[in-house]
Order: structure tokens, then sequence, then C-alpha cells
């Protein structure tokens, strides 16, 4: 049915757009549901929509879809159909990802909000065709970068609010910082997270000499970056026997499977993994990873299979697993893990296989809580575990093995043993030097005056070189003088 604009187009607020289509007949498409239409508003917010709607009025001018569970705007020429839009809200959704070019053809969009969203950055086409955009709202998002020419296109816009965004203001973000006071725009709002030397600083105020980079730093890496040497099908990421000595980079975010196996991997850096919310299987099987650090898979809630058999673990901390509530699966098989502390597992919930077979398992009263957990819950299986000391419990298997049989025969475990978490343990630094521990079993030594070397094991030669002028002859002191 075709409807005048006269006929639709009679509540307040609306006569410009009345004014400029008057006379018109159009097909206007009904409103769409469960939204609400008032005029040329169509209000779609708090619907629990997991996309935009996709039959709008063709007479649109505000769309409002605040409080949805959006995670994706998409690329496929839904605002071409929507020539009046000029207000969209965004606001408070799950977004992730705007597609390249998902905006073309809003051509008369003066605002958009994305605030409190979950974008990582801003690239250089996610803006594209938004030419008389004035407002534009990111702020509470995760963005850490602004990809260059990202708002090249806007040639009105007057206020950009990046406010609550871990910004890093790396040399990648120089350009920003130019182009801002270039355009001497009234209405930005954006401060650095990192480096701590630039904390909170507004990046407009920032020097371009500041903006530096190490070899950690990163810029925007686009939606469909895979890290290199890597394979991307979908949300399944293989990077099985590249040869990686870490974990790689700018993982997708919506990765679901994640396959790191067969590598030379020794650490397993939290940063690397924490923004991948979707992850469900991690195979870290057959690198050279020594330890699990507490906190190490925290933010990877949906986790169910975590695969790190074949590596050279020693230490498993004690909140090295938490969070993993969905976890159902883990295999630590083929280690040399000695103990595991009590309490390691109370955040796995939903766990049903514990595969801790081929480690030499050190069976006092500390590994007691372990036998009495496995026989309590009937629905973990605990594979093939089986004691390698001390000599009583030599070859049994932690399942049948009676839990009066853990016991401590002396104050402390073997040093051997205590070693695996607590690298200064043996006091491996000569010479009464300090132990300082590090991450992964790493340790550095504070050596005492006259010593230097990895463990101190040095003694310094103060007449090293002939310091000594005029054919004088050097004596050594101590504590690495000389006279």
């Amino acid at each position: 049915m075709l409807v005048c604009t006269q006929e639709i187009l009679m509540f307040p607020g609306d006569e410009k757009l009345l004014t400029k289509r008057a006379g018109e007949c159009i097909l206007p498409g009904a409103c769409p549901s469960p939204c609400t239409c008032n005029g040329a508003t169509v209000n779609c917010s708090d619907k629990k929509l997991t996309s935009i709607p996709r039959e709008l009025p063709i007479y649109t001018s505000t769309l409002l879809l605040g409080n949805n569970e959006i995670e994706k705007i998409k690329a496929d020429s839904l605002f071409e159909k929507l020539p009046e839009l000029q207000h969209l809200d965004l606001r408070r959704n799950k977004i992730t990802r705007i597609e390249a070019s998902a905006f073309k053809g809003a051509h008369q969009l003066t605002e958009l909000l994305l605030s409190d969203n979950k974008l990582r950055e801003v690239h250089d086409k996610m803006f594209t065709g938004l030419v008389n955009l004035k407002t534009l709202n990111l702020s509470g998002n995760a963005i850490t970068c602004v990809m260059p020419s990202s708002f090249e296109g806007l040639a009105h816009i007057r206020e950009i609010n990046m406010q609550g965004n871990p910004l890093s203001c790396n040399c990648h973000l120089a350009w920003f910082a130019e182009w801002l006071r270039t355009r001497d725009i009234p209405g930005v709002i954006g401060r650095c997270h990192d480096p701590p030397r630039l904390k909170d600083a507004h990046v407009k105020d920032i020097p371009r000499h500041e903006f530096k980079c190490n070899s950690d730093s990163v810029g925007c890496l686009g939606d469909d970056y895979c890290p290199p040497r890597c394979h991307c099908a979908g949300s399944v990421v293989s990077c099985s026997r590249s040869h990686l000595t870490e974990i790689p980079r700018g993982i997708p975010p919506e990765t679901t499977e994640l396959y790191l196996d067969v590598n030379d991997i020794k650490t397993i850096q939290p940063e690397r993994l924490s923004h991948l919310r979707m992850l469900t299987r991690l195979d870290l099987s057959n690198n050279q990873i020594v330890m699990l650090a507490n906190d190490t898979f925290k933010n990877l809630t949906k986790l169910s299979h975590l695969i790190i058999s074949y590596n050279k673990l020693q230490c498993v901390q004690k909140d090295s697993l938490a969070g993993l509530k969905s976890l159902r699966i883990i295999s630590l098989h083929g280690n040399e893990i000695s103990t595991i502390p009590e309490g390691t597992f109370d955040d796995l919930k939903a766990i049903t296989h514990v595969a801790l077979g081929s480690n030499p398992l050190y069976c006092d009263c500390h590994m007691r809580w372990l036998a009495e957990w496995v026989k309590k819950d009937s629905d973990v299986e605990p594979g093939i575990a089986r004691c390698m000391e001390p000599l009583a419990m030599k070859e049994k298997l932690l399942l049948t093995a009676p839990a009066s049989a853990f016991v401590c025969k002396t104050k402390q475990q073997p040093a051997e043993v205590l070693a695996k978490c607590d690298v200064c343990y043996t006091y491996p630094c000569q010479n009464s030097g300090l132990c300082e521990a590090l991450q992964d079993r790493e340790f550095h030594c504070k050596c005492s005056p006259g010593y230097h070397g990895d463990r101190c094991q040095h003694k310094i030669d103060a007449c090293y070189g002939n310091p000594c002028r005029n054919a004088g002859t050097c004596k050594v002191l101590e504590e690495g003088r000389f006279r």
C-alpha cells in the first residue's frame, strides 16, 4: 500500500523530513516486531535483539537499538534502504566487529552512538560513507588502537568521544594526535591507558616524539587478521607445527578453537589469551612450557578442553586454573609434575577427565587431597596417574591407593620437589649472592661485592686491564677494590 508523506509524518520532530519529502507517496514498510514506531522514530531498545531488523520504514530518521545483544554490524546494504536516517543509537550492546563499509548509504547520519560495546579497535573502513556525521560516541569500549585514516571521510565531525577506552599510546597512534590537532575538533575525549608514563594523558596533547614503540608494540590488526604462520578458518585458528617460540599476538577475539601444539613455546602469556572469551578448546601439547602461573586462564570461562600434555611442566600454582568453570577435560599428561597444591581444581565445576599420567608424582600427605578428590567425585576420570615416590608409594595408582597411604615421614618434601615451584629453594646463587625468583622458573642473582656472573660464580679481578698508570703495580684488595 502506498502512503503519502502527509499521512505518516505528523509527529513533533518530523517537520523537517515532512517538508523535504512533501507530496511524495512511498511504500513505507511496516513497523518491525517487536519495535515501536512513532512517526519517523523507530524504537527497538531493550528487546534482546541479536541483529538489526531488516524491514524498517524507509522514512526512519531516528533508530534506537540500545540495550540489546547485537554482536556484529554487517555490511549488508541495510542503510542504503534508510536514506533519511540521522540518529542511530547502538549503545550498550555486545558489538565486537563492524564490517568494512557497514554504514554505506547512511549519508544523512549526523549522530552515531556506539558507547558501552566491546570494540577492540577502529579500522579505516569502519565509518566509510558517513559524510555528514557530527557526533561519534565510542566511549566505554575496549579500543586500544585507531588505524590511520579511520576518520578521514568524516568531513563534518565535531565530537569524537573515546573516554574509557584502554588506548595504547605507542608509535602507531602518533598519527591520531597529529590529526586531532590539525582538525581542531573541540569535542574529542580520549586518554592514554599505557605506557605508564603517559597514563591518563590526553591523546591530543602528547607531542609526536613521545609516541614510542618497543618490540611488543602492535598497531591495529584489522578484522580479517590471522597471526603469521597460522591458518584461520571461521572461528578455528591452527598454529600447529609452526616453529613458534611464543603465543602469537592478535589472535581473533571470536576464536573458539586454538591449536598451538608441536611448537617451542616456553611461556604462556595471559595477555595473549585473555580476550578469547569464546574459546572452547586450547591445545598447547608438545611445547616447552615449564610452569602454569596463577590466573593464566582467568578470562576463558567457556573453555571446555585444555591440553598441555608433553611439555616440561614442573610447577602448577594453586590459582593457575582459576576461572575455568566450563572445563570438562584437562590433560597434563607426560610432564615433570611432582605435586599439585590443594585447591587447584576448586573452580573446575564441570570437570570429567583429568589426565595426569607419566608424571613423577610425589605421593605424600600434600597429595592426599587429590587422592580423596578423585575418589569422592565419581564423575571424574583420573586416567592412569601413578605415584613415583616415596618408595613405599611407587607405581601405585592415584585412583586406587588408599588416602591413608599418603603420609609425610619428614617435615619437608625433598629439595628437588620443592625447587620445582621455588627455584631459589636450592640456593643457586654462589658466594652469598641473593636469589630473586622470576617468572617461569627463571631467577636472578644479586651478587655480593667482589663477584659477578649469572650465579655470582666469578670473582671480580679489579686489576684486570692494569688500571694503574706510570708503570704502577696493581694489588687486589677486598670486594673488588684495588690499590
